[in-house]
């Protein structure tokens, strides 16, 4: 009898912490595809520049709307902020000829303007940044499931690409949990066999 509590005890604690781990585990898993949903921006501005201060506005009423990942940097009095922004461009394949200048995704905006216009040139690789043409790009992103930050994506890479690895990481989260509950089942098991040697 005392054998049998021992395993009950054993039993409890084991089921127990798989409870407690498997809802961390899917805890963390449900956090990172919430943070993987976001649309990151790097936002480059200048701290006497009105259409800086204009866009700036903007991008904050965007983000009630849309799960944004704003990063905003200050160049006209931080160096530090204007060697990222060179690094940045340098990445694109454009040139930091000025503020504001948003970097979303693939896409290059240069300046600030009300419209819905359409407008790429080619000559920095960027399009002019009409508010219309900003917002279509974030929520185009955030129907895709969302795009990391310029210092972190690979421009060579492609969205679709990008969807299938989050599924494939998705469905081994999954084979993960079941492995563990396995892992659960056959402890009770070796749990119980011994209870049956024990009353035997």
């Amino acid at each position: 009898m005392k054998k049998f509590l021992i395993n009950c005890i054993a039993a409890k604690k084991i089921i127990k912490v798989y409870l407690i781990g498997n809802f961390l585990f899917w805890l963390l898993l449900c956090l990172d595809i919430s943070i993987a949903q976001k649309v990151c921006v790097y936002f480059f501005y200048g701290a006497t520049c009105p259409h800086c201060a204009e866009e700036k506005s903007f991008l904050t009423e965007l983000g009630k709307k849309y799960p944004i990942e704003l990063h905003e940097f200050e160049v006209y009095f931080n160096q530090t902020n204007v060697k990222i922004w060179n690094e940045i461009s340098s990445k694109y394949k454009t040139e930091p000829i000025g503020v504001p200048m948003s970097f979303i995704g693939d896409k290059v905006f240069i300046g600030f303007v009300h419209g819905n216009v359409e407008i790429f040139d080619s000559k920095y690789n960027a399009y002019i940044g009409y508010d219309g043409i900003i917002e279509k790009t974030i929520k185009e992103y955030v129907e895709k499931g969302g795009i990391d930050c310029p210092n972190k994506i690979e421009l060579n890479i492609s969205k679709e690409s990008n969807l299938n690895k989050s599924s494939s990481n998705f469905y081994i989260s999954i084979l993960i949990s079941f492995l563990i509950l396995f892992v659960l089942v056959f402890s009770l098991m070796k749990i119980f066999k011994i209870k049956i040697k024990v009353k035997t």
